[in-house]
């Protein structure tokens, strides 16, 4: 059986990954006002609300990827969170 990760991550809703980052230990998003996830940065440990998810590319960052405003600093996708 073969999997592809980016026929995964494409498929993924604003939906999937509020369940998945509250599973990792998130209380629920708050967000921007262009509709972005905003978690917990359970990233690093944290607790405050700067894990960003960005669900569609805004000219900065590519769709479907996540970004740290505090602590790691990092950007990543679904899966590494993971």
């Amino acid at each position: 059986m073969f999997l592809d990760k980016e026929a995964i991550i494409k498929s993924l809703s604003k939906d999937d990954i509020t369940k998945l980052v509250i599973s990792l230990g998130s209380l629920p998003p708050k967000l921007d006002s262009s509709n972005n996830l905003i978690f917990q940065t359970i990233c690093h440990g944290g607790d405050s609300y700067k894990l960003y998810y960005y669900h569609e590319s805004n000219g900065v960052y590519p769709e479907k990827i996540f970004h740290c405003y505090s602590g790691c600093g990092d950007t990543f996708g679904p899966i590494e969170l993971i």
